[in-house]
C-alpha cells in the first residue's frame, strides 16, 4: 500500500496562513490516501531542535513502510532531501509559498535552493511563486502551479448576523448604523499596505466608511501612531488576532475586503488565502495586482484588482465593489475546494 508523508514545520496550534494551509491539505489527503502527518505547530525559534526530530520521526516511519510517496510543506524542509534519498526510492514533492523562495539571509538561498533543485516535483501556490523559483534556476518541467484550498460550507453557516453586529458595535465603541465596513485580514508587515491604505485611502473616503484590521505583527505601533495622526479613531480599528469563527463573522458583516498590498524586496505575497475566504463568505475584494494576489482575486468575478497604489481607483471601487450585480464571488471560491486541491497533489506524484 502506498502512503503519503507529509512533513510541516507550520501547524496548529500555530496561527498563520501556511498552518492553516497545512492542517486543511493533510486532512484532506488524509481522507483520499493513507498519509501519515507528521508536524511541528509551535516556536519557529525552536527550529535548530525541531528540523532533526521531524527528519529522525520521518526516516523511522518510512523506513517501516518502503512505500511512502513524501511532501515537505515548504521549501526550507527541502535540506532534507539527501539524507531522504539514502532511505527511500519514492517520489518528494515539495510545496513552495512565496517568502520561503526568496528569503535571502544567513546564508539561505546558498543551503535551500540547491536541495529544491532535488525534489522530483515544486508545487507552487502561484504563478508568482513559479517565477521566483524559475528565476533560481528550477527547471519548468519540475514545477507544479497548485492553488490554496478553501472549506465553503464553514463560510455559509447560518449567523444571526444582527447579533454579531452588536457585539462589534460594543467591541470598537462605535454605532454601526448607516456603516459600510471595509475589511483587512493579515499580519501587520509592510508588504500588506495597510500604513499606505490609512495614509492615502482612507482621506478620500467619506466617513460612513469604516477600517477593521485583524492581525498583529511589527507595524502595529507604526500604525497605531498614523491612526491618530490622521484623527480617524472613529474610522479604523486594530482588532488584533481572532479565532476562526469570529474572522468568519466580520467577513460576513464586512461590505467589501481589502489588500491594499504594496511590493517590497523578498518579500512577495505567495497567494493570499484571506481573499478565497473572503469570496467563501460572499465578500468582494479590492486587491493590489500583484504577485500571488492575482491567483487568489478573479478581476471582475470576484472582486478587483488594482494598480499598486492606486489611490483613485481604490476608491472607486471599494465604493462600488459591494453594490456590483454581475460578480459571481462565491462562484470563484467553488473552484478552490479543498478536495479537488488534494487531488492535483497526488496527482503530481504520477
Amino acid at each position: 500500500m502506498m502512503f503519503t508523508v507529509f512533513i510541516t514545520r507550520k501547524y496548529p496550534p500555530a496561527v498563520g496562513g501556511m498552518e492553516k494551509m497545512n492542517f486543511e491539505l493533510s486532512k484532506a489527503l488524509a481522507e483520499t490516501t493513507p498519509t501519515k502527518i507528521i508536524a511541528y505547530g509551535g516556536s519557529q525559534k525552536k527550529l535548530p531542535i525541531v528540523l532533526p526530530i521531524l527528519l529522525i520521526k520521518t526516516i523511522l516511519f518510512i523506513w517501516q513502510k518502503k512505500q511512502s510517496n513524501i511532501i515537505l510543506g515548504d521549501a526550507l524542509l527541502s535540506v532534507f532531501i539527501p539524507v531522504l534519498r539514502l532511505f527511500s526510492r519514492q517520489k518528494i514533492m515539495v510545496i513552495t509559498h512565496g517568502l520561503d523562495v526568496t528569503f535571502d539571509r544567513f546564508f539561505y538561498q546558498q543551503l535551500v535552493t540547491p536541495n529544491l533543485k532535488k525534489a522530483d516535483v515544486i508545487v507552487s501556490v502561484s504563478q508568482a511563486t513559479k517565477e521566483e523559483l524559475v528565476k533560481r534556476g528550477v527547471l519548468k518541467s519540475k514545477i507544479k502551479v497548485i492553488p490554496v484550498g478553501i472549506n465553503i460550507d464553514d463560510y455559509q453557516k447560518k449567523m444571526d448576523l444582527n447579533l454579531a453586529k452588536k457585539r462589534l458595535s460594543e467591541r470598537i465603541n462605535l454605532n454601526l448604523a448607516g456603516k459600510k465596513i471595509l475589511l483587512t485580514i493579515g499580519r501587520l508587515v509592510e508588504r500588506k499596505g495597510h500604513v499606505w491604505f490609512i495614509d492615502q485611502v482612507m482621506p478620500l473616503l467619506d466617513e460612513s466608511f469604516i477600517y477593521l484590521i485583524v492581525g498583529d505583527g511589527e507595524q502595529r505601533k507604526n500604525i497605531e501612531e498614523l491612526i491618530i495622526s490622521k484623527n480617524l479613531q472613529k474610522r479604523v480599528f486594530l482588532l488584533g488576532k481572532v479565532d476562526d469563527e469570529y474572522k468568519i463573522e466580520l467577513l460576513r458583516l464586512s461590505n467589501v475586503f481589502i489588500m491594499p498590498n504594496i511590493e517590497v524586496k523578498n518579500d512577495p505575497e505567495g497567494f493570499g488565502i484571506v481573499a478565497l475566504e473572503a469570496a467563501a463568505a460572499g465578500l468582494p475584494t479590492v486587491a493590489t495586482d500583484i504577485q500571488g494576489i492575482r491567483d487568489a482575486v478573479k478581476d471582475g468575478e470576484s472582486g478587483f484588482l488594482v494598480g499598486s497604489m492606486d489611490k483613485d481607483l481604490f476608491v472607486s471601487f471599494i465604493k462600488n465593489a459591494d453594490k456590483n450585480k454581475s460578480l459571481k464571488v462565491v462562484d470563484h471560491a467553488k473552484k478552490f475546494k479543498w478536495n479537488a486541491v488534494a487531488k492535483q497533489y497526488l496527482d503530481g506524484f504520477i
